[in-house]
């Protein structure tokens, strides 16, 4: 559960995650901290429980320091009395599940402890040094342990004015980025030559002999300004951004191998575990299975905050019942519900029959390979959606690796978002030492973690999927665990000779990865994909007038709020009203529209077409339609056919 951002409910017995989803893909919220009410329910749909059901409740934050964070919030409402962590958890939990839950079935686990547990846990290894790196969690930044067993002893902390992620994050602001925007410019990294801005990040850290280090992040932003003309948002990336992102990823990697190799030479261990925000980036990882210290190595797949849920619930269950608790190696992320959890698919795809036309195939593999092989980009919707950032082969967007203009076809016309962002390759388990140069202390890359080698004579024949360095983050697919994504993949090596695909996640760039056979179907509509598969149905788009979208029903998203204000014309200086769509209370953004736009909105009552609100595709009102679409297309107002 989480306040905070990316939340997530799991579901822990013995020690065997038995259900993980990420809030976001219910709501359709980016990143959203609403309380997860529904990530709970789905936990428990798929487990077939009820509350009463439930042992224990975790969180993953320290009770002390969300009783001291719920003070400095609540002095901005000296109105209201300051509730406990606990009493507020109490209260969220008793709406969510419709039951009173007693308040001692709460516990609350520190962060770092969390998103440790999850690594060590889920690496199935009998001990192992952990390392926690990410923003901030319980005052700590970096939080180094020696697990051996059962026994899980701290060595050192790193205090949040030496984080990591905070440093990164606010490095990445002078490349127009924010919040969440990490990884892409790890994914920038790569262009650019790090020695062009190591005289400016230098002076911001100093390595200390005993492992120790110091970050002056007071200063980041101020000092990297001096020698960098930083890029403002919507601006195209030059040399020297480029050149900058190298040069941070270098300092990132730099710091976290000083720490890591000293924590290795201190305790000696040669399996290495790492969780937090910071261990999604794949380049650090690439370079740690590199660098010779370990011979084995587990990166947690859901290293973000969500996957914190996980981790505290396995702590939990082993404090409560440490003689069933049993950990196991994870194998697989396929935790979350079905695309069609309460209506059968085809009920949903004939409902948007007037733009889609559909058939079912006893051979959906096959048929699936061979629309790649013929150059299609597909959309592949089949069983459990997977927990975490990555689309591992049950929500994902597919397309041949080999054509470099693959990558720029989806970056643009599907993915909607920058040129230079890299996709990744998937590779069956049997085949992946033929095309990549695996190091003897990689992890099993099953979870697209990590980055390593394409081997030289095939980068050119993976044009799409390998990076302008010559590496790839690659995700090996086993049979036993994803077996008709193994068989796709192994049906497109018959056809063309090579048993590897291009994966991206199934999304926009507005939204979270799809849950659902109508998320499917609208991210099918509102981008240039060529064919959908959800389960057995092969789906394609019809041929429509611009008049069928005026039957569609229109109505703002949830937590989604329209405005209408008067602002100083900045020409005239006389007041001017403006008209905008605001997602979330802020948090991604307003979106301005037109007057008209705003009162077709307004209006909209959830059964009223578009036609019926006084849409139309003739004079002026072609343009009114255009903008709704757009609103659509950004996901900040739904549409949905109309029902009896």
């Amino acid at each position: 559960m989480n306040f905070g951002h990316d939340a997530a409910a799991a579901l822990i017995s013995d020690g065997r995650i038995v259900a993980a989803v990420e809030e976001e893909r219910l709501t359709r919220l980016k990143h959203t901290s609403n309380f997860c009410k529904e990530a709970i329910a789905s936990c428990l749909e798929q487990a077939d429980l009820t509350a009463a059901e439930i042992d224990k409740f975790a969180y993953y934050f320290g009770e002390e320091e969300n009783d001291r964070d719920l003070q400095l919030i609540y002095l901005k409402h000296p109105e209201l009395a300051i509730p406990t962590s606990r009493g507020l958890l109490t209260e969220r939990l008793s709406e969510a599940l419709d039951t009173q839950i007693s308040p001692d079935r709460i516990s609350f686990v520190r962060h770092h402890t969390a998103h440790g547990f999850a690594a060590y846990h889920n690496s199935g290894f009998d001990d192992a040094l952990v390392v926690v790196m990410d923003g901030k969690g319980d005052s700590e930044s970096i939080t180094v342990v020696s697990a051996d067993g059962a026994d899980y002893n701290y060595i050192r902390s790193y205090d949040e004015w030496r984080s990591l992620g905070r440093f990164y994050q606010a490095s990445i602001e002078l490349l127009g980025y924010g919040a969440n925007d990490e990884y892409k410019v790890m994914g920038l990294a790569p262009y650019g030559d790090p020695s062009r801005y190591r005289s400016l990040f230098r002076p911001l850290y100093t390595l200390e002999d005993d492992g120790n280090y110091q970050l002056d992040l007071a200063r980041v932003r101020y000092n990297l300004v001096s020698g960098f003309r930083p890029r403002r948002k919507g601006e195209p990336f030059s040399t020297d951004h480029k050149d900058f992102a190298a040069s941070l990823q270098e300092a990132l990697e730099e710091v976290a191998l000083h720490v890591i190799s000293h924590a290795q030479r201190e305790t000696g261990h040669r399996r290495l575990c790492v969780g937090g925000g910071v261990g999604l980036n794949a380049t650090l990882n690439g370079r740690l299975i590199r660098s010779g210290l370990f011979e084995e190595t587990f990166f947690d797949p859901a290293a973000h905050d969500a996957g914190a849920a996980v981790g505290a619930a396995l702590n939990v269950a082993k404090d409560e019942a440490p003689e069933r608790f049993r950990s196991s190696p994870l194998t697989h992320l396929f935790l979350g519900p079905k695309p069609a959890v309460r209506e059968p698919v085809e009920a949903t795809l004939e409902q948007w029959g007037d733009f889609l036309e559909f058939r079912q195939s006893d051979t959906i593999c096959r048929d699936a390979a061979t629309f790649i092989a013929d150059g299609q980009i597909i959309a592949w919707v089949r069983g459990q959606a997977e927990f975490g950032p990555r689309a591992l082969g049950h929500r994902s967007i597919l397309a041949d690796p080999r054509p470099e203009s693959n990558k720029d076809r989806i970056n643009a016309a599907v993915k909607k978002r920058e040129g230079y962002r890299p996709f990744a390759p998937s590779v069956i388990e049997e085949h992946v030492g033929k095309f990549f140069d695996i190091p003897p202390a990689a992890p099993n890359l099953y979870f697209m973690i990590a980055i390593v080698e394409v081997l030289p004579e095939f980068r050119e024949l993976l044009g799409a999927v390998t990076h302008v360095d010559g590496t790839a983050r690659v995700q090996v697919v086993n049979q036993a665990t994803t077996p008709e994504y193994w068989q796709l993949i192994r049906d497109f090596g018959e056809i063309t000779g090579l048993p590897v695909v291009l994966n991206t996640s199934f999304n926009n760039n507005a939204e979270p990865i799809v849950q659902s056979v109508e998320d499917s179907v609208v991210a099918f509509l509102t981008t240039d994909l060529d064919t959908l598969v959800v389960d057995d149905w092969i789906v394609r788009k019809r041929e429509v007038h611009r008049d069928a979208f005026l039957n569609l029903v229109p109505s703002p998203m949830s937590r989604t709020s329209l405005h209408s204000r008067h602002d100083l014309d900045s020409g005239t200086g006389r007041p001017a009203e403006t008209s905008s769509v605001v997602l979330d209370e802020g948090r991604s953004g307003r979106t301005g529209t037109s007057r008209a736009a705003l009162e077709i909105l307004t209006a909209a009552d959830g059964r009223r077409s578009l036609r019926q609100l006084g849409v139309s595709t003739s004079g002026n009102d072609n343009g009114l339609l255009d903008e709704i679409l757009r609103l659509w297309d950004q996901r900040r107002i739904t549409l949905r056919p109309r029902t009896p």
